[in-house]
């Protein structure tokens, strides 16, 4: 960039005397005299504007006129006779520039005099413009330093790079850095951590000189997979849009705010070994009779043969499915469904009404033929209340089988993900009774042999997207961080999307 220097020349004479003199005994004036000629700036670089300072006077004191030639490495600059010369159009760096000049007054004019040589220096290179990408990184991604706008040379010399990396403590990480397009560019996202603030410095050099050191700043996030606003290592499911801290809870079976609770679940019991209700709603199992623990798919599961696990309602199993819905939930197999004398069935599971030989609120289950999968809910209170129903075909072989009840009294019946029927009737709330399974709850008749696993109860009626959601990616509650989306996929409530 041409530097703004004073471009005028300087012309200075000298004061006449009390008693100038007059002409000499020829009759011819005296010619003037040239003290000094300097250059301004004395200091030069490629596309300064050079001028002549000159300093004249002239013994008769008549008017003065000065005439300049200029010269670059000795050699006469054609056609530049003014007071000044222009770098960006007539010199470089390493050569040299001198002007000659000759003073004239009344027609008589003095010697040529000339100004030492200044030497054209070495011009430093402008500072670049800088950036690090992307602006808002998080840990999983790589920090390259780019120049956006190039450094300039006036002399047009090769400018080159030099970067360093820092991490915000002080540290120099440049030895941590790759090369991408210039040398050490590039931070590798697997040496960043959320919560560090990295800078890249550039220094900008034409192999004598260099430009301003000048830097660019960015902070690491952790990364945002699904777009909720919770990065990972805040998000308890980084793959899963509906679950953040804070999130508000759906009837989707996932721990929505991460505080470790599925608050939908009245109770869920993954019959792990055990009857124990993972919720912490105090409604644990009392496993009795001939059962054993086998492996299941959801890894063990409940064998019961003509036997029961039963819970004694501790109070958060009754009066909900009136007002929020209900959903039953679980893996059920059937071994031998005509056993037991009666109408023998396999009941997964049951719940009660109050009172002995009172009918049940509903049922899940088998026929005793194991041609059809059924969920039998009671409208109306006790045993005389009226009935709906919904039931498909069914096999011996493991079906994830599902069943919700809406208050509006839509129920619906899901086998392995799908829907495969639906009725519907009114709801009305029943009094307390225990939940059992592999037995009739109102009376002492045990019946059918079969297997459970993963067992749940909601108080609010699942969407069919979540419940085939959950059935797709494993069947066993898209719990523990699991969706049903393929890698490079988050689950966004209903479908899945491409990570962001």
């Amino acid at each position: 960039m041409r530097r703004l220097l004073l471009l005028a020349a300087a012309l200075l004479v000298g004061c006449p005397s009390d008693t100038p003199d007059d002409d000499d005994a020829s009759g011819s004036d005296l010619p003037p005299i040239v003290e000094s000629v300097t250059l301004d700036p004395a200091v030069l670089h490629t596309e300064d504007v050079v001028s002549a300072v000159v300093s004249a006077s002239d013994p008769d004191l008549d008017p003065i006129t000065v005439t300049y030639t200029w010269l670059v490495d000795g050699e006469v600059v054609a056609g530049e006779t003014a007071a000044s010369l222009d770098g960006e159009l007539h010199f470089d760096k390493g050569q040299r520039v001198s002007v000659e000049v000759v003073a004239t007054a009344a027609g008589v004019s003095s010697d040529p005099r000339a100004s030492a040589e200044a030497e054209v220096l070495n011009s430093a290179p402008g500072a670049p413009t800088v950036a690090v990408s992307p602006n808002a990184p998080a840990d999983v991604h790589d920090l390259e330093c780019g120049i956006a706008v190039e450094s300039v040379d006036d002399d047009g010399d090769a400018v080159t790079y030099t970067m360093s990396w820092s991490d915000g403590t002080g540290a120099d990480r440049s030895g941590d850095a790759t090369t991408g397009t210039l040398p050490g560019d590039t931070i590798p996202a697997a040496v960043t951590q959320p919560g560090e603030t990295w800078t890249c410095a550039v220094e900008a050099t034409d192999g004598t000189d260099e430009a301003p050191v000048v830097s660019s700043t960015v902070t690491i996030a952790a990364e945002d997979k699904d777009g909720d606003g919770s990065p990972a290592g805040v998000d308890c499911d980084d793959l899963n849009a509906v679950v953040y801290p804070g999130a508000p809870d759906a009837c989707d079976g996932w721990d929505n705010d991460c505080d470790g609770r599925v608050e939908e679940f009245v109770a869920w019991w993954p019959l792990e070994g055990d009857g124990d209700d993972v919720t912490g709603a105090g409604s644990n199992l009392t496993v009795a009779g001939t059962t054993t623990w086998i492996a299941g798919v959801c890894g063990q599961a409940l064998s019961l043969d003509q036997a029961q696990a039963s819970v004694n309602d501790p109070g958060s199993l009754s009066n909900f499915y009136g007002t929020r819905g209900l959903t039953v939930g679980l893996w059920g197999r059937p071994v031998d469904c005509t056993v037991g004398g009666g109408d023998a069935f396999c009941p997964y599971v049951s719940k009660g009404d109050a009172g002995a030989g009172a009918g049940e609120e509903y049922t899940l289950g088998t026929d005793a033929a194991r041609d059809s999968t059924f969920f039998d809910f009671q409208t109306g209170a006790g045993a005389a209340g009226a009935g709906v129903g919904a039931d498909h075909e069914a096999t011996s072989d493991w079906h994830a089988l599902v069943a919700t009840f809406d208050p509006a009294g839509d129920l619906v019946l899901y086998r392995d993900g799908v829907q495969v029927d639906s009725t519907a009737g009114p709801a009305s709330p029943h009094a307390g009774g225990d939940v059992t399974f592999g037995t009739h709850p109102a009376g002492d008749l045990e019946r059918g042999r079969l297997d459970v696993d993963e067992a749940f109860i909601a108080n609010c009626p699942m969407p069919a997207a979540n419940v085939q959601a959950h059935f797709d990616c494993g069947g066993c509650g898209c719990r523990g961080g699991a969706t049903p989306c393929d890698p490079g996929e988050y689950w966004e409530g209903f479908l899945c999307a491409p990570v962001q």
